[in-house]
């Protein structure tokens, strides 16, 4: 680097202004070409999601819980219908939907805890 003096010193200021000029044009094309980098949302089509949810619901069970007022699911529908992964990640976190095995343990709970009297019980295993 160049040593400053006195007499250098409107040409270093002018360069250093020059300088900063063309980082604002650089960083202000980049905002206008969308170069800051942006996290992709994984989106689902019904048939991905049907296979994505625990309990993989047929698709005119979730088509209900999206027509449900209010809708029973986090959708979309720009044109077509779409479910973001993340909201849907966090509706079955919130107990929106219980998976395969905690609805049998349910059903399980309940049929110990109310017998049909007079009838025999099921021997099919479901688990």
């Amino acid at each position: 680097m160049e040593k400053i003096t006195f007499d250098t010193m409107p040409e270093t200021l002018s360069e250093i202004l020059k300088r900063i000029g063309n980082l604002e044009t650089m960083v202000g094309n980049m905002n206008n070409h969308n170069c800051v980098p942006v996290v992709e949302e994984v989106r689902f089509n019904i048939t991905e999601l049907c296979d994505y949810l625990p309990t993989k619901p047929k698709k005119q069970t979730v088509y209900g819980w999206v027509s449900a007022k209010p809708p029973k699911i986090p959708y979309h529908k720009k044109g077509e219908l779409y479910f973001i992964k993340s909201e849907i990640d966090a509706w079955l976190a919130e107990d929106g939907m219980s998976s395969g095995k905690d609805l049998m343990d349910q059903a399980r709970a309940y049929v110990s805890n109310n017998p049909l009297s007079g009838r025999k019980e099921a021997t099919r295993n479901y688990g």
